[in-house]
């Protein structure tokens, strides 16, 4: 039950001026008492007060200065500079992006961030951990208490002062708990960025490639009369198509059917490895498909290699293909070609760090001709797979 009258200042009572703040300071300054009025407060040559607003012992979304009783103050701005790895722009605009490509429990996941983030932001978590060792409530029960006198008040206070001081170390063991445990459990931007690239890797393992297996162009490879070729064993699996050499050899494949030039095509390719010598993938036309593939370049690309003449035009991202394949394991490409506009685009997949294309001076696809899907092994035992390919409507690597 709330004091229906005001606690008025005995010192001041001809004023009849309120007691407004409670003196938290371990030792009282001479000449002062634990509740203070205005007046008192303007008579005190005291400069170092520790004082709690009797009407802001309820508001909770402040941080008392030197309260509680600590060996080391506490550092908000601090706190929240150490949780805080991203501002809320920067979380907004990941999952917006990611939002496209993935499903709703993202949707979900991002929601719940931003609402971390904007607690953190207004520091209602750790200020609410603050009111809990501060007993800011215990001195409000005191000072509301309708039964007490005044001088038992200020008894009242001074023993819960003294306590309070007496769990100095206790306060300060469970501010540092605070600020070494991560409350918020916010990511920071590698922790998004990895688990952007592990879902959408998760996502193009089932959902995309299970999507588009029953609608796959390529039905099968052919082996060529090049060399070795008619070691590579040629798998069908669920609708992919393994080409698995017998052993370390040189060899081609291509396809069964020639490529519609007027198509745009999509092609995702495995490796099980990364290429030990080098693999050319391209477009061959039907009077060279059981030509050696990398006799002249231009319209494949080399994996293993750097070589002008296969696909080594740069259009998009910062580093060049090419020497992204030779400096790491890239697992999956991606390939889109629109033979009649002369268009060959190829990238690391699902990242699509860099987008190659050819050299529109160094080869023409020849209108009259048919080409066909055509893959080159070279002195290896590399293991690859045609996970996909499909017809799309537009290009969607640039």
């Amino acid at each position: 039950m709330e004091r229906q009258n005001q606690l008025v200042c005995q010192r001041h009572q001809f004023q009849k001026n309120n007691l407004q703040f409670i003196c938290m300071n371990k030792d009282l300054p001479e000449g002062l008492s634990r509740l203070l009025c205005q007046y008192c407060l303007e008579d005190s040559n005291s400069q170092n007060l520790i004082l709690a607003s009797i009407d802001g012992l309820k508001i909770n979304t402040k941080i008392l200065n030197q309260w509680p009783p600590l060996h080391q103050q506490i550092n908000l701005k601090g706190i929240q500079q150490k949780h805080l790895n991203l501002d809320q722009e920067q979380i907004v605009d990941f999952y917006d992006n990611l939002k496209n490509q993935i499903c709703e429990m993202i949707e979900k996941q991002k929601k719940l961030d931003i609402k971390l983030h904007y607690e953190i932001s207004n520091n209602q978590d750790f200020i609410q951990k603050y009111y809990e060792i501060s007993d800011f409530n215990q001195f409000s029960k005191i000072i509301e208490h309708t039964n007490l006198s005044l001088q038992q008040i200020e008894q009242q206070l001074e023993d819960l002062i003294k306590l309070k001081y007496q769990q100095k170390d206790q306060n300060q063991s469970f501010v540092n708990s605070l600020c070494e445990k991560n409350l918020y459990n916010v990511v920071d931007q590698s922790e998004l960025v990895r688990l952007k690239e592990e879902i959408l890797n998760k996502l193009q393992q089932f959902s995309y490639f299970q999507k588009f297996q029953q609608s796959d162009i390529v039905q099968n490879m052919i082996q060529c009369n090049y060399a070795d070729s008619q070691q590579i064993k040629i798998e069908k699996n669920n609708g992919r198509i393994q080409l698995i050499p017998s052993r370390t050899l040189i060899g081609q494949v291509y396809s069964e059917q020639p490529i519609n030039q007027d198509l745009i095509y999509e092609f995702i390719i495995n490796f099980k490895q990364k290429p030990t010598n080098y693999i050319c993938i391209g477009f061959e036309e039907e009077s060279l498909k059981n030509r050696y593939l990398g006799s002249y370049g231009r319209n494949s690309f080399i994996f293993g290699q750097t070589n002008d003449l296969f696909c080594n035009e740069l259009v998009k991202g910062n580093t060049n293909l090419q020497d992204i394949c030779q400096n790491e394991f890239v697992e999956n490409v991606i390939i889109q070609v629109l033979l009649k506009e002369n268009k060959f685009y190829i990238a690391d997949y699902p990242q699509k760090r860099a987008v190659n294309c050819m050299n529109q001076n160094q080869y023409k696809f020849k209108r009259e001709e048919q080409y066909y899907l055509t893959i080159l092994i070279y002195d290896q035992s590399t293991q690859i797979e045609i996970l996909s390919s499909r017809i799309i409507s537009n290009f969607t690597l640039l």
